[in-house]
């Protein structure tokens, strides 16, 4: 990633830690919050800037406290703390606390219960809202016996409403760390051939998102080649590539808390009739939701737009059955999640949003395979669509009429 300069402003964590905090008092405000008690990474991350060990199987293992007008509270997993205690110089020192007994692994988390309630009471939370994202029912039955004066109730869905739109700071970070994706893809372009395994492929795209300081993939990562891409295998496996594979791959990283990803399909060798046909359509709803992409706009415009593209090739009823643009920022995949088309979703667009679009075709019976998604990374501008990944497309997957607009 790039580094600071002394001749250009790049991104300001300073400003990028006090916008995220506004949000927060916002949204909590809109809840009718007086209190949060947040576990999941990606909260205490947005309230907190720690980067968090990515273990999300473990629930009870960071926490941060906030109450707005106050710095937040920050436990840290006891292993952890010494060295997140070192370097996070944006909290007062007696803020950040290590969690004891923080893996929840008994009955017993009094331990822990009296770190997190002796922290609500350094903020002077005895009454009132407090927001909780995701625990234990075991955790979340104790606090509220521990907390007879206080309300505890959900605690994501405001923390999902702060983080619903990005900062311009948020954006920029998001922007470099797309251009890492695109590296990979370069690689990925070179690595597809007879012979390759899908995990050769998943290897070498992982080793460039490193390179460039990936913290944790976006995903479990996808290689799926030939019969493996319709249905879909959400996975790479040791499957040996063969001339006429269709092969779509779908990875990603985590930069600087910013989550970060693309899916393109390679041909090994050359294309079908057939998948040319596939693939030009979903490269067509992709291009078609990017044109009406802009603040304003409503969800089923997106789904119509998509499937304006599909229904003339009779190929709408193969669109993957998850979301046609998902949310990504601090989380991986978050909300919103916006389905395919003839599924409602209630949803306006607002500047700020940043989501990845993700049509995905599933066509069954085709010899060398039928399945494709192509997946892009944008912001919602002003004026429209901020294009964050580019990666180049397949050329020879396009058709010469697609091919003569290609962007």
């Amino acid at each position: 990633m790039q580094f600071a300069a002394d001749w250009r402003t790049n991104v300001d964590f300073g400003r990028l830690r006090r916008d995220r905090i506004r949000k927060v008092e916002r949204a909590m405000d809109e809840h009718g919050l007086g209190a949060l008690l947040v576990f999941r990474p990606e909260n205490t991350r947005y309230l907190c800037s720690l980067r968090p060990l990515w273990m999300p199987t473990w629930l009870f293992l960071n926490a941060a406290a906030f109450v707005p007008g106050h710095q937040p509270i920050l436990w840290v997993m006891t292993d952890d703390y010494p060295h997140r205690a070192a370097v996070i110089d944006w909290l007062p020192p007696e803020h950040i606390r290590p969690f004891p007994g923080a893996i929840e692994d008994s009955a017993d988390v009094s331990a822990t219960l009296d770190a997190l309630i002796g922290g609500l009471g350094d903020l002077r939370v005895t009454t009132g809202r407090l927001g909780v994202d995701i625990v234990g029912v075991n955790v979340l039955d104790q606090l509220r016996s521990r907390l007879p004066d206080i309300s505890v109730v959900d605690g994501e869905w405001p923390m999902r409403t702060a983080r619903r739109t990005k900062t311009p700071d948020e954006i920029e970070l998001m922007r470099q760390g797309c251009a890492a994706v695109d590296a990979a893809f370069e690689v990925v372009f070179d690595t597809v051939r007879p012979g390759m395994r899908e995990t050769e492929v998943l290897a070498a795209a992982y080793a460039e998102l490193y390179r460039f300081g990936s913290e944790v993939p976006q995903s479990a990562g996808i290689v799926a080649s030939g019969p493996h891409s319709s249905p879909m295998a959400r996975m790479a496996t040791d499957r040996v590539m063969q001339n006429g594979d269709l092969v779509w791959v779908d990875v990603g990283g985590c930069f600087n808390g910013i989550f970060c990803e693309a899916s393109r399909a390679v041909i090994v060798g050359s294309p079908s009739r057939r998948q040319v046909e596939i693939h030009d359509a979903c490269y067509r709803a992709q291009q078609a939701v990017f044109a009406v992409l802009r603040p304003g706009v409503h969800a089923r415009e997106l789904q119509a737009a998509a499937q304006a593209q599909l229904d003339p090739v009779g190929l709408t009823q193969y669109l993957q059955k998850g979301p046609l643009l998902h949310g990504i920022g601090v989380g991986s995949a978050e909300p919103p999640w916006i389905p395919g088309p003839g599924h409602q979703y209630d949803l306006v667009l607002e500047e700020g949003m940043t989501l990845s679009v993700v049509p995905t075709l599933q066509v069954p019976g085709v010899p060398g395979g039928g399945g494709v998604r192509l997946e892009d990374q944008i912001a919602v501008g002003a004026n429209g669509v901020d294009r964050l990944t580019r990666a180049r497309y397949d050329k020879t997957l396009l058709s010469d009429r697609t091919a003569e607009t290609y962007l």
